[in-house]
């Protein structure tokens, strides 16, 4: 979890918003936002052979993307210079 585009563990997105405790795959997340606004809105993929997951909730006020590890480790590295 992060602001436009930023990366943050699921553990650490716990820290900020409780929906997010307890929470290690991006099932069990659907599943307490499910719980919490019946409406959420799912979008499960695949893109460059990872699992991507859009989930978003107007009641709730969140929506976020869920990507592999490896998918913000690149993204993180984008801008350096090494």
């Amino acid at each position: 979890m992060g602001r436009h585009g930023g990366c943050v563990s699921l553990f650490d997105a716990a820290q900020r918003k409780a929906i997010f405790g307890g929470v290690s795959t991006p099932d069990r997340l659907i599943e307490k936002f499910r719980h919490e606004d019946a409406a959420t809105q799912v979008n499960d993929t695949v893109v460059g052979g990872a699992r991507v997951v859009e989930i978003t909730s107007a009641k709730l006020g969140l929506a976020v993307v869920l990507v592999p590890r490896s998918v913000c480790q690149k993204l993180d590295g984008a801008g350096s210079s090494d």
